[in-house]
């Protein structure tokens, strides 16, 4: 999905409002949700999640004197988007059920649209032909005497 963010205080809270649910529904946590957009360069958005999980009791150095307090470690979660290309990638502790969450999420709050998992997916790619190489016949007149692939960027049909 190719949109333009929208980086308003309502729909980050939308957003918040549907992590916390998921959270409280599936491990009865997440009363505390604080959410990030930020740029990271042009077309190009960072969200940084931070979900309050349960409490524990943790034993902690306080100088030289150890003690015990309870606490809420956070959940965290990142989510990159580029608006030219649609293309989304996730990092979140919790499986693919987590991360299409996180998805679906951003997609309804942030970009305004209903995601759905169809749309979601990337598509198969057939790169069968790459396994016999490649030809590059400027290679040794320009003085190389070996060619690596160290990246492949692939444009759908519709962006050429």
């Amino acid at each position: 999905m190719r949109r333009p963010a929208i980086p308003t205080d309502a729909a980050l809270a939308g957003l918040r409002r549907a992590i916390s649910a998921y959270y409280q529904r599936e491990r009865q946590c997440g009363e505390g949700c604080v959410a990030y957009l930020v740029p990271r360069s042009p077309g190009i958005h960072l969200l940084t999640v931070h979900v309050k999980d349960l409490a524990e009791l943790r034993l902690e150095f306080e100088g030289v004197v150890l003690k015990q307090r309870v606490g809420n470690p956070n959940i965290h979660m990142v989510l990159e988007y580029a608006e030219a290309t649609g293309v989304v990638r996730t990092l979140a502790r919790g499986g693919h059920k987590v991360q299409q969450m996180l998805v679906e999420a951003f997609a309804e709050h942030v970009l305004g649209v209903k995601a759905t998992p169809e749309r979601i997916k990337a598509p198969a790619l057939d790169l069968s032909a790459l396994r016999t190489g490649f030809d590059v016949p400027e290679v040794f007149e320009d003085g190389f005497s070996l060619v690596q692939l160290k990246s492949l960027t692939l444009l759908s049909p519709e962006e050429i």
